[in-house]
């Protein structure tokens, strides 16, 4: 059986109570299951909600040991897998992570830490299927002459393939961060990728450096794409952006902003 939380399937009815409960109640039962499959993109604690609650249905119904297998396209907090001040905490590992049951499996679409995360709980790993898909996609799409990463972490995230890769490196100075470019070339097109776009701040800087010495157009591949500040300040930098809906539907209902997908915006579904 699979069910998808992010766009309802008809096995399960969502309530939602005045006081901001919500609850999942399986609708179409079948007790010769022998595996689950659970869809969702946890991006934020009502989306967590809602994944403890089906998990919990599961386990009420399902008696006997049943193969559980959650499917997570994004993950909240992926990137505060750290304590980052005295006084804080670590979000991902301290708080998300202690309320997720450790009688399932998680597979996780382009997770940020992918170290971290099978050696904090065993049952974490990468949907590596569904990303390997969306590169390709996106490689299709245009003929790069090379992919840039911002940093030596997001080179180390993807699998080499054919195109000539090289990453930044960046450097702490006492008047901030350096960004030291790889040789690139004069022209043609440059693919930058990485997992995540929040703001757009780190893309930018790195679109402003590119500039300095090559004038070959540039592109932008994230997996996971928020975009907090739009798309209107990608396009002196950027020709194209390559991105898939597991955070959002561009035009999707459940955010407000984004009505349509801008011309220069080209989504991967994975959900």
């Amino acid at each position: 059986m699979k069910i998808n939380l992010v766009h309802p399937t008809d096995n399960i009815r969502i309530d939602k109570f005045p006081d901001g409960q919500q609850n999942v109640t399986l609708t179409k039962l079948d007790s010769r299951e022998h595996t689950i499959e659970i869809l969702c993109s946890l991006r934020n604690f009502r989306d967590v909600e809602l994944l403890l609650c089906t998990i919990e249905s599961i386990r009420r119904f399902y008696t006997y040991s049943i193969d559980v297998r959650v499917n997570i396209m994004y993950l909240l907090g992926g990137r505060s897998d750290r304590q980052f001040e005295i006084g804080g905490n670590n979000y991902l590992f301290d708080v998300l992570f202690k309320v997720l049951p450790r009688t399932v499996s998680y597979h996780i679409l382009d997770p940020h830490n992918f170290v971290a995360l099978p050696k904090n709980r065993g049952a974490v790993m990468e949907s590596v299927g569904l990303l390997y898909e969306f590169r390709e996609w996106v490689r299709n799409q245009e003929a790069f002459d090379v992919i840039l990463y911002p940093d030596a972490g997001a080179r180390m995230r993807y699998t080499a393939c054919s195109i000539p890769h090289v990453n930044v490196e960046k450097e702490r100075t006492a008047d901030g961060i350096k960004i030291n470019l790889p040789e690139l070339p004069k022209t043609g097109k440059i693919l930058v990728v990485d997992d995540i776009c929040d703001g757009g701040a780190t893309f930018i800087k790195l679109a402003e450096e590119v500039r300095k010495v090559s004038d070959a157009d540039l592109y932008l591949q994230v997996t996971h794409g928020i975009f907090s500040k739009g798309f209107d300040i990608f396009k002196p930098y950027y020709k194209q952006i390559f991105t898939t809906n597991s955070y959002q539907d561009i035009g999707d209902s459940y955010f407000d902003g984004f009505k349509n997908i801008p011309t220069n915006v080209k989504q991967f579904k994975v959900i």
